[in-house]
């Protein structure tokens, strides 16, 4: 029988006919998967808390055509702790929902499942949100090919310094004084800014200081720039809720998905 076995984040649940849930998983084996729970919406589930946002699980499926149903599941963490604080349930929502908006559905990055698990055990060690928020989203950038361009102009490549530099979140990075007019909507940075970029993008998890200075204005540009880069705009959670209604609606409507 076709059994498929994977490490894997709960991204989200949705209900699915009257008694099961469809789960979206990010696996280290596999990538964004989607599948389903049965009896996963059933009062006092034997899910238990296995469904929760968060959660990483230790997962075997069955394979049934291109449709994958979770027959055994251990938890390995349930980042309950996350989940029940607002200031850090937040941005480990935000972390998982744009992993979900960034990655094709069977696309393996397991470099980057490490560092999403890397950085909801440093906000569960009560590291600054935001700086963990900032770090991953520029390791995410720099390992799936969406890194901005920090050091040359992203339009005619000449190299890019002093105390204040040119960001336009439309052309994909700093622009040189002779194309900050060219590139759509500029913003002046002031360098501190993109050195911290920097230093975060090469920081372990483990030495994510505290606190830095200019990491508010950083935040704000990562929003700036994955907005742009995501479908002209969107944001990455609206983008994100689109792809799993596009997904949910290709799955079969037929009892024959359990059986």
């Amino acid at each position: 029988m076709p059994f498929v076995k994977a490490i894997g984040l709960v991204l989200r649940t949705q209900p699915w006919r009257e008694n099961d849930k469809l789960v979206f998983l990010f696996t280290r084996e596999r990538g964004r998967l989607l599948a389903g729970a049965r009896g996963g919406r059933r009062p006092q589930s034997h899910w238990g808390g296995a469904l929760e946002p968060l959660t990483e699980l230790d997962l075997l499926f069955y394979q049934k055509g291109d449709h994958l149903l979770i027959t055994q599941w251990q938890i390995l963490r349930s980042h309950c702790d996350l989940r029940a604080e607002m200031s850090l349930c937040g941005p480990a929502l935000y972390l998982v929902e744009l992993v979900g908006a960034l990655l094709h559905e069977e696309d393996p990055h397991p470099q980057l499942y490490e560092e999403l698990k890397g950085a909801l055990a440093a906000l569960s060690s009560r590291r600054s949100p935001t700086l963990v928020t900032n770090a991953f989203i520029l390791k995410m950038l720099s390992l799936i090919g969406y890194w901005p361009s920090l050091e040359k102009c992203a339009l005619c490549g000449r190299m890019v310094g002093g105390s204040l530099f040119y960001f336009s979140p439309p052309a994909g990075g700093v622009l040189c004084p002779v194309c900050r007019h060219l590139g759509g909507i500029a913003l002046t940075v002031p360098g501190e800014v993109l050195e911290q970029a920097r230093q975060l993008l090469q920081a372990s998890w483990e030495t994510l200081p505290s606190h830095a200075r200019g990491s508010e204005e950083l935040s704000d540009l990562l929003r700036l720039f994955l907005a742009a880069q995501l479908e002209k705009g969107h944001s990455a959670v609206q983008t994100f809720r689109a792809k799993m209604r596009q997904a949910e609606r290709s799955l079969p409507s037929s009892p024959s998905f359990w059986t």
